[in-house]
């Protein structure tokens, strides 16, 4: 999952390395004198002085997206059993609730796909 909300001024953020774990917020550091780093999974400020740990005690080391995407909700969807109430988008990574009939998705970012099977939309086929 490639995006993630800044914890600070709430804008969109991108990793440039999907392996790192902390991230500068392009418009917080622009801001202020310094940059602004945060935690990629637990989304405080990043304060220790390592690359591998916050140094935030409440963190558990995971994206917390991906605690929520497991222990989501199970519903039916256009007669599917047991589809996940919530996905997250194949292009950015935000995480979409279920809450129409249809099970056709169109992400902020612009990512067209099916809930149901993830599958993306080309053409706006499905």
């Amino acid at each position: 999952m490639g995006i993630q909300e800044c914890p600070k001024c709430h804008s969109m953020c991108e990793r440039v390395n999907r392996k790192d774990k902390r991230v500068v917020c392009p418009l917080c550091s622009a801001r202020g004198a310094m940059e602004f780093h945060f935690c990629w999974h637990c989304l405080h400020e990043w304060v220790g002085s390592g690359i591998d740990k916050c140094g935030n005690d409440d963190c558990s080391g995971e994206d917390k997206r991906l605690k929520i995407l497991r222990e989501c909700k199970k519903k039916t969807i256009v007669g599917v059993l047991g589809c996940p109430s919530i996905r997250a988008c194949l292009q950015c990574g935000m995480l979409i609730e279920h809450d129409r009939a249809c099970k056709h998705m169109v992400c902020t970012c612009g990512q067209k796909f099916c809930f149901i099977c993830l599958k993306p939309a080309v053409d706006d086929q499905y």
